[in-house]
């Protein structure tokens, strides 16, 4: 008679990689990482885990992620069997990640891509000064932001006397803007300005200063002095101070 005979071929670690590694950006912080399983020939038994390493200029760190039914599940527009969202990254950075199936007898090979986070807007601009001198004149200068989240596309200023117009300049080519000819500032008045940089993704945060830009000679005298004498050695003297109008 002929008998069946079953056999049960022992595990060992997978011998495939999992398979259609694609990214989708969420946020310029965060990215949803998304695979399919290995080819099932390279199993080699059931598997627990995958294990993902996440690495940039700067730092590695590794994520583990069970291996879960997906029966339903698969993505259709990606053929992705899994996937796992990755917060806390930096904005408009490059990252290698590398995956790896497991099993009870290991970690098989290792496979890789690469992806891009999407730029972010920027922190403010950094050490905002107003300074003058003859070779210039009155100008205001700054540091560029200390985040900047993706490529400075310009800048933006804005300044005004206090309870008077604003001017606004959007600056391309430098971290500087002078006052010259006829849109120079008036002088003993005192000014506010704000400078913002921007990215692709938009303004970044304000950062403001006042600032007077020099004083001038009153073209008038004070008014209304008086003298009184106190002793044969003291005397005080009084007047009325200058209206704003005079001062200027």
């Amino acid at each position: 008679s002929i008998s069946n005979i079953t056999t049960q071929t022992q595990s060992a670690i997978p011998t495939e990689a999992p398979r259609s590694l694609t990214t989708s950006n969420e946020t310029p912080r965060s990215v949803t990482l998304m695979w399919a399983s290995p080819d099932v020939s390279g199993i080699n038994g059931k598997l627990s885990e995958y294990i993902i390493k996440i690495k940039n200029h700067s730092y590695e760190w590794n994520i583990t992620q069970q291996v879960i039914n997906i029966e339903g599940r698969r993505r259709r527009e990606t053929q992705a069997d899994y996937n796992v969202r990755v917060d806390n990254l930096t904005p408009n950075t490059q990252y290698n990640w590398s995956i790896a199936a497991v099993n009870d007898k290991g970690i098989g090979p290792f496979t890789g891509n690469t992806f891009k986070t999407d730029e972010d807007k920027p922190s403010n601009v950094e050490n905002l000064m107003f300074y003058s001198n003859d070779s210039y004149g009155p100008c205001l200068i700054w540091e560029e932001p200390s985040e900047p989240n993706g490529v400075i596309l310009n800048y933006t200023l804005t300044y005004y006397q206090v309870r008077n117009m604003k001017h606004t300049y959007t600056i391309t080519e430098d971290n500087k803007y002078c006052w010259t000819g006829n849109n120079n500032l008036a002088k003993g008045i005192q000014y506010e300005a704000n400078v913002t940089a921007s990215t692709s993704a938009g303004e970044g945060k304000r950062i403001g200063i006042k600032f007077h830009y020099g004083e001038t000679n009153p073209d008038v005298s004070v008014n209304n002095i008086r003298v009184e004498w106190l002793n044969d050695s003291a005397i005080n003297v009084t007047w009325d101070p200058l209206t704003f109008d005079e001062a200027r």
